[in-house]
């Protein structure tokens, strides 16, 4: 449905996910460091690479699916998408499960302590992020550093949005993913990106 807006594409596909203090539709376009504030990727890492990430993942509750869509698309930038499963059978569900961490910045009084792996039966949520959550325990400082060095060094699969209304749609719940370095020819580059509930 290439013609048709973002909103109305998503919603024949799932349910989308109204966030406290989060337009419904996104507009995702490099910017250097300097232009963005520090509570974005762009904040921190500029038109450079974005680390494999979870959305949100300092929520007690991240949203269940992201889609990301193409408004105006490129050739040499790319989505990289990695499976948690594979994270989770490298570090073991134990160990992630009892690695605590929580938010880089305070929400009031106290924080609250997060889980990278929380188990809601048959289901799981895993999440990471390299700049958002932080670990809370010395322990989990060792276990988020395999982390990150898994997630360094894994092989990512890469896809292009290219055209007009090419869209990835995401498990937040279980898939990392980030994205490639952006050229200074292709920052004319511009997803929306939306999130969703069920599908």
């Amino acid at each position: 449905m290439p013609t048709a807006s973002t909103v109305t594409a998503l919603s024949a596909l799932g349910t989308i996910a109204r966030l406290p203090g989060v337009d419904d539709v996104q507009v995702l376009r490099p910017r250097k460091v300097a232009e963005a504030s520090d509570r974005v990727y762009s904040g921190n890492f500029g038109y450079e690479e974005f680390p494999l990430h979870t959305d949100l993942a300092h929520w007690f509750l991240p949203p269940r699916h992201l889609a990301v869509r193409c408004v105006y698309g490129t050739d040499d930038v790319e989505t990289r998408l990695l499976d948690g499963k594979m994270l989770i059978a490298r570090i073991s569900r134990n160990v992630l499960h009892s690695t605590l961490v929580q938010p880089r910045r305070s929400a009031g009084r106290r924080n609250a302590i997060l889980r990278l792996l929380e188990l809601f039966p048959p289901q799981e949520l895993l999440r990471w992020d390299s700049i958002f959550i932080r670990p809370s325990t010395p322990r989990s400082q060792m276990i988020c550093e395999a982390v990150r060095e898994y997630v360094r060094s894994a092989a990512a699969i890469k896809v292009i949005l290219r055209e007009p209304g090419d869209t990835l749609i995401i498990d937040n719940w279980r898939m990392l993913h980030g994205r490639s370095r952006v050229p200074t020819g292709s920052v004319y580059r511009r997803i929306e990106r939306i999130y969703l509930g069920d599908l």
